[in-house]
């Protein structure tokens, strides 16, 4: 059973480096508009993830992990030329407390605080993002997101040790970007869905 959840958690990590090669490609054309302040608060606050991660025991489930932080901070240099959006009062406070949950961390020695908060941090930092997939859907590409959420799949599968610390980041990589698909697919399912039930 530990082979096949090794073998998860590498399929998660070619899924995780796959899906931003088509981000970084059509950032660099000028399709795509990452959010500045989105991809430097997860790429930011996604490493302090990581170190808590580790920290509480997880295994096959970090490989992925550490390749979206890698993409994320790579994405985030790119935004400054090719993204949209500044950095508002609200971005600011977001990297403030994912950098607060990193010294709360090492004073206290909980591994949970190095989870908990980091994820309710990405949480906010996520919200633009899903604002501008429903709103803008084209400005997001859809393939990132698709192979991203397919990695969360095989990410939560790789999952040994169900403890709430080292589950709760891959369920929660899984549904963040699973939302983001149904955003940016909301349109073409409301079309086929009309032409389905006109059909009918």
């Amino acid at each position: 059973m530990i082979q096949l959840q090794l073998i998860f958690g590498l399929l998660g990590s070619i899924f995780t480096v796959l899906c931003f090669i088509p981000y970084i490609a059509t950032t660099l054309q000028g399709k795509t508009k990452p959010n500045r302040a989105t991809w430097w608060v997860w790429g930011i606050n996604g490493s302090v993830l990581c170190l808590g991660n580790l920290a509480a025991g997880a295994d096959y489930t970090m490989l992925p992990l550490i390749c979206a932080v890698v993409a994320q901070l790579c994405i985030a240099i790119l935004s400054i030329k090719h993204g949209e959006g500044g950095w508002n009062c609200f971005d600011r406070r977001c990297l403030i407390a994912s950098g607060i949950s990193f010294i709360l961390w090492r004073i206290l020695s909980y591994d949970i605080i190095a989870i908990i908060l980091p994820l309710l941090i990405d949480i906010l930092a996520a919200l633009p993002t899903l604002k501008k997939s429903y709103f803008e859907p084209d400005s997001e590409d859809l393939l990132t997101y698709v192979l991203y959420t397919v990695g969360g799949l095989f990410t939560v599968l790789a999952v040994t040790n169900w403890s709430f610390e080292i589950a709760i980041t891959p369920l929660y990589v899984l549904f963040i970007n699973a939302m983001i698909v149904l955003l940016l697919t909301r349109h073409k399912t409301q079309f086929i869905l009309s032409t389905y039930r006109k059909k009918i």
